[in-house]
């Protein structure tokens, strides 16, 4: 009985034993598993973090449409999708204009303010203005952050600064508290700070007795930057902005989702040409184990003869190829997912400038789904592959396989 045991187990460890004995041929089975897993999961997880940071950034502009001076439109686009720190005014009475619009739900002002690059300020940043009491896209951010109430000099600062809450950022000579950090969005919003009226026009103020302000004939008081309007349910946000610009002189109306179309169609057009890419990929991995397995099942053909003439079955063989091809397989995919995850991460915000487009981890929830599947894919692709070889060689006569040799 325990004769039988031992066998067994020494049959069982035959195939760890064989793959450590040639190390060369085993990481080279390695690495064309990770290779397919890395282009799999990375891909993958690429467009996922694409899709989530153009959705985030859809959900955080919050408005329908936004209202900016006639001359302006390009600079707001410049603010939220390329992350440039712009500034721009308009008579604050355009907000009373439109809040006269019955298809307009809730209107509400922001003030756009540059810190400067001297040192006045910590950092050169998009100063973001809003009114607490109408604000409907920025508080319900900030409140996933904090429910404290933002006081004079409080600010709430985007992810990607170089700042935490309980820490200071000095603008225009006054001292800021950091109240929260805001969630990230993957887009140029998680490089501006936001405050209330009350701190804009303070700081405003500072920046005017500094003498370095290109504001002095702009203040919070009288100017804004820019409305943020939510229309009514029913309502076609393309025709609100027509209204708008016809009623209310010196002004234009950006509508969120023209926007963003660009982003959408780039984002579209790619997911196309990412699926296209993967399913080659796996096409050619495919092929590419099946000739790697091919071929070095033929290389062994004295090592598989011998193992037959010492008891093995077709079908033991047939076994220890096969998981030998897992064992790479499991050992490939393991790597290929982590070396993608850790340059996802690590270069998260080179790959964001080269996109162009707002870029988002997902979960942790997709990230491991994504990782099983690869693996899943990847030791399917490796397992039908050493299968097809191993079926051929175990279908050869003993004899045979030694004359093959010699």
């Amino acid at each position: 009985m325990n004769r039988k045991k031992n066998r067994f187990i020494s049959w069982n460890r035959l195939p760890l034993r064989s793959l450590t004995a040639f190390p060369g041929r085993t990481w080279s089975l390695i690495a064309l598993t990770a290779i397919l897993s890395f282009l799999l999961f990375g891909g993958s997880t690429f467009l996922k973090s694409l899709e989530t940071g153009f959705s985030t950034l859809e959900d955080r502009l919050g408005a329908d449409v936004i209202v900016v001076p006639e001359d302006a439109e390009d600079k707001l686009q410049k603010v939220v999708l390329e992350g440039v720190p712009n500034y721009f005014y308009m008579d604050k009475k355009v907000l009373d204009e439109v809040e006269k619009f019955p298809e307009v739900e809730k209107a509400s002002a922001q003030y756009f303010l540059c810190s400067a690059k001297a040192g006045c300020c910590s950092m050169p940043v998009q100063i973001i203005g809003y009114d607490p009491d109408t604000d409907f896209s920025v508080t319900p951010w900030i409140r996933e952050s904090t429910k404290k109430e933002l006081g004079l000099f409080d600010i709430v600062v985007g992810a990607n600064i170089n700042a935490d809450a309980g820490g200071q950022i000095k603008f225009y000579g006054n001292t800021c508290q950091v109240i929260a950090k805001l969630s990230a969005t993957g887009s140029q919003l998680d490089n501006a700070v936001y405050a209330t009226n009350d701190t804009i026009l303070a700081l405003t103020r500072s920046s005017v007795e500094k003498g370095i302000n290109y504001l002095a004939q702009n203040s919070p008081e009288d100017e804004i930057s820019a409305v943020q309007i939510q229309v009514r349910d029913g309502q076609d946000p393309e025709s609100v902005a027509r209204k708008v610009v016809s009623a209310i002189k010196g002004t234009a109306a950006v509508q969120t989702s023209t926007m963003l179309s660009g982003l959408s169609d780039s984002l579209s057009g790619g997911r196309k040409t990412i699926h296209l890419i993967l399913l080659m990929v796996w096409v050619l991995s495919a092929v590419i184990l099946f000739i790697a397995e091919t071929l070095l099942v033929r290389t062994r053909t004295a090592e598989f003869a011998y193992i037959r003439t010492i008891g093995a079955s077709r079908r033991m063989l047939s076994g220890m190829i096969l998981a030998e091809a897992l064992l790479c397989g499991l050992a490939g995919s393991l790597i290929g997912c982590l070396t993608a995850a850790v340059i996802l991460k690590s270069f998260r915000t080179a790959i964001e400038a080269a996109a162009g487009m707002p870029y988002l981890s997902p979960g942790l929830k997709y990230t491991v789904l994504a990782a099983l599947l690869s693996a899943v894919i990847t030791l399917l692709s490796g397992g039908a592959a050493a299968f097809l070889a191993a079926f051929h060689t175990s279908r050869a006569d003993t004899g045979t396989l030694l004359r093959k040799e010699n």
